[in-house]
């Protein structure tokens, strides 16, 4: 008889995780306004601007951008990868405009460098 009440125990418990709701999945009111064929946000209506996250200098330098490996001359998003540097990567975007983007953000109020004086 305990065996029996031991599997009922540990399926109650089966029953009680199967009842969570996936963390891995948007909130309600996002998935309802998808389901009706609305925007989820209008954040998220405007393109996103292309993020360098890796690069590999060398003969032949290559770089991630947003998730994708692009040598000079590729593009992502709309966006035409034109010269990789040490630290940054120069595209051109849909409208022509270059835009420079760096592995690390630059704070224009202090240098990358500090002055050794001696």
């Amino acid at each position: 008889m305990r065996a029996l009440w031991g599997i009922v125990g540990g399926l109650s418990a089966v029953a009680s995780v199967q009842a969570l709701p996936d963390p891995t999945l948007p909130p309600p009111q996002a998935r309802a306004s998808v389901s009706a064929g609305l925007p989820a946000s209008p954040v998220s209506a405007a393109p996103a601007r292309p993020v360098l996250q890796g690069l590999r200098p060398g003969q032949q330098p290559t770089a991630v951008v947003s998730g994708q490996l692009l040598r000079p001359g590729q593009s992502v998003q709309g966006h035409v990868l034109l010269r990789i540097e040490a630290d940054a990567v120069v595209m051109r975007d849909p409208e022509g405009q270059r835009l420079r983007l760096t592995m690390w953000p630059v704070d224009e109020k202090k240098p990358l460098i500090k002055e050794v004086r001696r």
